[in-house]
């Protein structure tokens, strides 16, 4: 009896040992990250973004170039995404889509949206992203902006256009945000291949300021 004692108590202490190296040697590759982070469990930034390939009427196309830069970023900063949907949404023909979102944009299209942003508390920095209309925003994010009280966080914008420039679209956000922005922005051709597209965020995030 005393002996199976003995060892009961022995391996306990062997168990117990073994658990404890276990925990000191994980993973440490996916500790810290872009933007100075040290706990990748609890995201403090956001990614927001409208793909209008999210926003079709038969839903047939999905990941277009801005949700595959959002989910680059979500990846690299360790950032929660929120995408947004929106009504009315868009034709699959490109030339009618096209068509109908300078209409929106011209008359101001009220949009309603399939879901809101919930608690914004535990975020200090958004990336907001879109595609270039007009040389402005998309009706649909003219509407989400509005709908927010955005002067307070880091917002860094992300775009294509078709000239890789941002046109009047980061004059229209700060309007709509009361939020001065920064000067690290980034504006991508629409014709840029995936592999330049994903090099051209990686750079970017790297130039970012780091957050303490």
């Amino acid at each position: 009896m005393k002996r199976r004692l003995i060892n009961v108590i022995v391996l306990s202490l062997i168990m117990t040992l073994l658990c404890g190296c276990s925990s000191s040697t994980g993973d440490e590759s996916s500790i810290g990250g872009g933007g100075g982070y040290t706990d990748p469990t609890t995201a403090t930034s956001i990614v927001i973004y409208y793909d209008v390939n999210e926003n079709l009427i038969d839903n047939s196309h999905k990941n277009g170039p801005i949700s595959q830069m959002a989910e680059e970023i979500s990846m690299q900063m360790y950032a929660d995404t929120f995408s947004i949907k929106a009504e009315p949404q868009y034709s699959t023909d490109e030339d009618e889509r096209n068509k109908q979102i300078k209409d929106d944009i011209e008359q101001e299209t009220i949009f309603t949206f399939e879901r809101q942003l919930g608690n914004m508390n535990q975020y200090d920095r958004i990336y907001l992203g879109f595609t270039v209309y007009q040389s402005t925003i998309p009706q649909a994010v003219n509407g989400f902006l509005q709908s927010y009280d955005l002067s307070q966080y880091d917002i860094y914008v992300f775009s294509i256009s078709d000239d890789g420039e941002p046109g009047g679209s980061l004059r229209v956000i700060q309007e709509l945000t009361s939020n001065p922005l920064t000067n690290d922005n980034l504006c991508l051709e629409s014709d840029i291949t995936d592999t330049d597209m994903i090099e051209e965020v990686d750079n970017w995030l790297k130039s970012l300021p780091k957050k303490s």
